[in-house]
């Protein structure tokens, strides 16, 4: 064998090497990314489902329902008004 075919077949396999591991960079990036958000809106739904933050939603409400009564706004408060009390 000449050094210029074992020179030849380094330079390909290096190429390889670095390219599959940029394809195994790339899948682990996007795999980070779904984690990410999926943590994300687990972190959002849990705030949300949290009874401080359902108090002070309904809170906010009736300070908006006193504001706006007698106001075209204030129907759709009390329209869109659900139970967010959760009974044990």
């Amino acid at each position: 064998m000449s050094f210029q075919l074992i020179d030849s077949v380094a330079a390909v396999g290096t190429f390889i090497v670095i390219a599959a591991t940029a394809i195994a960079a790339v899948i682990h990036l996007r795999h980070l990314r779904v984690s990410n958000q999926l943590q994300g809106l687990l972190t959002v739904l849990a705030r949300v489902e949290d009874a401080n933050f359902n108090h002070r939603v309904d809170q906010a409400r009736g300070i908006l329902n006193d504001r706006l009564r007698g106001q075209i706004g204030c129907l759709h408060c009390q329209a869109s008004r659900t139970a967010r009390q959760a009974t044990l």
